[in-house]
């Protein structure tokens, strides 16, 4: 595992079917690799070694403290306590991007008492979020073509380059993009 050998070591481990053991040789260096790689090879795995390895790998994110990919493969496990335990573990910020997970995906069954929350779950102030971000982003308003393709921005080395108005192709490129 400290030789960049994650694969290896995982395949070692599934073939012996002793994949809990890869518990004792998970740490922050290494958490990444393990759990995309069994993750990966949980989707070609059959029905009932696929949710042994997801529960490994909800395992290793819990081991490292990723609330948030924990939450995410606990979802995938559909199991209902895991995602209320993880939920109930989590604090502040943490816990109110795992409420937008859970809201996205329709779970509403972890029991919540503060508003905010319990908006966040609902999905009550979704559209909110994301007209802010799309005015972090200024792209409230729709753009004009002329606003994608700025040839008054273009210049050369010897002075200002003489285009067209509109130079067809890229005109209708910047129509693309507009629309």
């Amino acid at each position: 595992m400290s030789h960049n050998g994650e694969p290896e070591a995982c395949d070692l481990l599934l073939e012996v079917e002793q994949l809990d053991k890869i518990l004792n040789y998970t740490d922050l260096s290494n958490y990444n690799r393990v759990c995309l790689y069994l993750l990966s090879n949980s989707n070609y795995a059959p029905e009932p070694e696929d949710k042994e390895i997801l529960r490994i790998v909800l395992r290793i994110y819990l081991q490292v403290g990723k609330l948030t990919d924990a939450l995410v493969v606990a979802m995938k496990l559909n199991d209902l306590e895991e995602i209320s335990k993880i939920y109930q573990g989590a604090e502040g910020a943490v816990k109110k991007q795992l409420a937008l997970m859970l809201g996205r995906q329709h779970v509403f069954t972890v029991p919540e008492e503060e508003p905010e929350l319990l908006d966040l779950i609902g999905n009550t102030r979704s559209s909110k979020h994301f007209l802010l971000l799309a005015k972090d982003l200024d792209v409230l308003e729709p753009k004009l073509p002329e606003d994608i393709y700025k040839t008054h921005l273009l210049d050369s080395r010897f002075g200002i380059v003489e285009l067209p108005p509109h130079p067809p192709s890229r005109f209708h490129l910047s129509l693309v993009y507009s629309r």
